[in-house]
Protein backbone atom coordinates (compact mmCIF):
# COMPACT_ATOMS: atom_id res chain seq x y z
CA UNK A 1 0.00 0.00 0.00
CA UNK A 2 1.37 3.38 -0.98
CA UNK A 3 0.31 6.19 1.32
CA UNK A 4 2.23 9.03 -0.35
CA UNK A 5 -0.77 10.46 -2.26
CA UNK A 6 -2.94 10.34 0.88
CA UNK A 7 -0.59 12.48 3.00
CA UNK A 8 -0.68 16.25 3.31
CA UNK A 9 1.38 16.61 6.45
CA UNK A 10 3.33 14.42 8.85
CA UNK A 11 3.54 15.70 12.42
CA UNK A 12 5.34 14.36 15.48
CA UNK A 13 5.14 15.74 18.99
CA UNK A 14 6.44 15.14 22.48
CA UNK A 15 5.57 16.96 25.68
CA UNK A 16 8.30 18.56 27.76
CA UNK A 17 7.92 20.19 31.13
CA UNK A 18 8.01 24.00 31.26
CA UNK A 19 10.31 25.59 33.79
CA UNK A 20 8.78 27.25 36.81
CA UNK A 21 9.30 30.94 37.62
CA UNK A 22 11.82 29.86 40.27
CA UNK A 23 14.31 28.65 37.64
CA UNK A 24 17.71 30.31 37.52
CA UNK A 25 19.79 31.28 34.50
CA UNK A 26 23.14 29.70 33.82
CA UNK A 27 25.71 30.11 31.08
CA UNK A 28 26.14 27.25 28.62
CA UNK A 29 29.09 24.93 29.17
CA UNK A 30 31.61 24.49 26.36
CA UNK A 31 30.46 20.94 25.56
CA UNK A 32 26.83 22.11 25.47
CA UNK A 33 27.73 24.86 23.00
CA UNK A 34 29.38 22.30 20.71
CA UNK A 35 26.41 19.92 21.01
CA UNK A 36 23.88 22.68 20.30
CA UNK A 37 25.84 23.98 17.30
CA UNK A 38 26.07 20.43 15.92
CA UNK A 39 22.34 19.76 16.41
CA UNK A 40 21.25 23.09 14.93
CA UNK A 41 23.68 23.24 12.00
CA UNK A 42 21.06 22.15 9.47
CA UNK A 43 18.56 24.86 10.41
CA UNK A 44 18.01 27.81 8.09
CA UNK A 45 20.04 30.85 9.16
CA UNK A 46 16.81 32.82 9.61
CA UNK A 47 15.81 30.74 12.64
CA UNK A 48 19.18 29.51 13.90
CA UNK A 49 20.17 31.43 17.04
CA UNK A 50 23.67 32.74 17.57
CA UNK A 51 25.33 30.72 20.32
CA UNK A 52 28.18 32.20 22.33
CA UNK A 53 29.92 31.80 25.67
CA UNK A 54 27.39 34.30 27.09
CA UNK A 55 24.30 32.36 25.94
CA UNK A 56 22.13 31.37 28.88
CA UNK A 57 19.66 28.59 29.54
CA UNK A 58 17.50 27.94 32.55
CA UNK A 59 18.29 25.54 35.37
CA UNK A 60 15.33 24.03 37.24
CA UNK A 61 15.35 24.98 40.93
CA UNK A 62 12.26 24.26 42.98
CA UNK A 63 9.74 26.13 45.10
CA UNK A 64 6.35 25.50 46.72
CA UNK A 65 4.55 26.57 43.51
CA UNK A 66 6.13 23.72 41.52
CA UNK A 67 6.22 21.23 44.40
CA UNK A 68 10.02 21.59 44.42
CA UNK A 69 10.39 20.02 40.96
CA UNK A 70 11.50 23.15 39.11
CA UNK A 71 8.85 22.54 36.45
CA UNK A 72 5.27 23.66 36.09
CA UNK A 73 3.07 22.70 33.17
CA UNK A 74 3.98 21.17 29.82
CA UNK A 75 4.48 22.34 26.28
CA UNK A 76 4.77 20.47 23.02
CA UNK A 77 7.88 20.19 20.90
CA UNK A 78 7.20 19.32 17.29
CA UNK A 79 8.49 18.35 13.89
CA UNK A 80 6.35 18.83 10.84
CA UNK A 81 6.91 17.60 7.29
CA UNK A 82 4.67 19.20 4.67
CA UNK A 83 4.10 16.85 1.75
CA UNK A 84 4.42 18.59 -1.61
CA UNK A 85 4.59 16.99 -5.07
CA UNK A 86 8.34 16.37 -4.77
CA UNK A 87 7.94 14.74 -1.34
CA UNK A 88 5.05 12.61 -2.57
CA UNK A 89 7.13 11.31 -5.48
CA UNK A 90 10.04 10.56 -3.14
CA UNK A 91 7.79 8.67 -0.72
CA UNK A 92 6.34 6.60 -3.56
CA UNK A 93 9.75 5.39 -4.71
CA UNK A 94 11.35 4.99 -1.25
CA UNK A 95 10.36 2.47 1.39
CA UNK A 96 12.96 3.39 4.00
CA UNK A 97 11.75 5.67 6.79
CA UNK A 98 15.31 6.87 7.43
CA UNK A 99 15.62 8.00 3.79
CA UNK A 100 12.32 9.86 4.01
CA UNK A 101 13.51 11.53 7.23
CA UNK A 102 16.80 12.59 5.59
CA UNK A 103 14.82 13.95 2.64
CA UNK A 104 12.56 15.95 4.97
CA UNK A 105 15.53 17.44 6.82
CA UNK A 106 17.18 18.40 3.51
CA UNK A 107 13.91 20.12 2.54
CA UNK A 108 14.18 22.26 5.69
CA UNK A 109 12.22 20.37 8.31
CA UNK A 110 13.07 21.33 11.88
CA UNK A 111 13.46 18.11 13.85
CA UNK A 112 11.73 17.56 17.15
CA UNK A 113 15.09 17.63 18.96
CA UNK A 114 16.00 20.94 17.29
CA UNK A 115 12.64 22.40 18.36
CA UNK A 116 13.30 21.28 21.93
CA UNK A 117 16.73 22.91 21.93
CA UNK A 118 15.25 26.14 20.55
CA UNK A 119 12.68 26.13 23.35
CA UNK A 120 15.45 25.63 25.91
CA UNK A 121 17.40 28.55 24.41
CA UNK A 122 14.20 30.63 24.65
CA UNK A 123 13.95 29.81 28.39
CA UNK A 124 10.76 27.75 28.09
CA UNK A 125 12.25 24.42 29.19
CA UNK A 126 15.70 23.11 30.08
CA UNK A 127 18.29 21.25 28.05
CA UNK A 128 18.10 18.50 30.66
CA UNK A 129 14.37 18.10 30.04
CA UNK A 130 14.84 17.94 26.27
CA UNK A 131 17.55 15.32 26.76
CA UNK A 132 15.31 13.36 29.13
CA UNK A 133 12.52 13.24 26.56
CA UNK A 134 14.57 12.90 23.34
CA UNK A 135 17.56 10.92 24.54
CA UNK A 136 21.19 11.91 24.81
CA UNK A 137 22.45 14.51 22.36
Amino acid sequence: VNIGPALNLVLAQRLVRKVCHCASKRVLKEDEIKMIEKELEGLPLSIRPKISKETTVLQASGCPDCNNTGYRGRIGIFEMFVIDDEAEAFIQKTSSISEVRQFAVKKGMTTIKQDGILRALNHITTLEEVERIMGQF
